[in-house]
């Protein structure tokens, strides 16, 4: 569905660009699945738009994984914490797939957060 909808949809296409990427395991099925069904032109920009949001999203992460470590350092106690509070257990999500086995698209979206949503409702 994700192929073929950024095949044939430019608003897609424009959502997919934004969106924060996906886990190592989803974006190399992604790009493997591509190959499948792509021409050669297809695949060279799906693949760029996949590598690129894959890595701007784990520099992203890994920031968040330097202020996490900051936040034990007795100079960084009373900072805020910024996005940094939920980084390792994205950082596990982002290498190992886990959002998988919550049945939930967004691979960048933490448990934490999804029941907070819950119980916000």
């Amino acid at each position: 569905t994700v192929l073929a909808l950024y095949k044939k949809d430019e608003a897609f296409r424009e959502k997919y660009r934004s969106c924060k990427g996906f886990c190592q395991a989803h974006a190399g099925e992604l790009i493997e699945r591509a190959r499948e069904i792509m021409n050669a032109k297809e695949l060279k920009e799906f693949a760029d738009t996949t590598f690129d949001l894959y890595i701007e999203n784990a520099k992203r992460l890994s920031e968040d994984l330097d202020w996490f470590a900051n936040k034990f350092d007795y100079r960084y106690k009373d900072a805020p914490w910024k996005n940094a509070k939920d980084s390792v257990e994205r950082a596990v999500m982002k290498t190992n797939g886990i959002d998988a086995l919550k049945n939930n698209a967004e691979c960048d979206r933490s448990p934490v957060q999804d029941k907070e949503n819950q119980d916000s409702q």
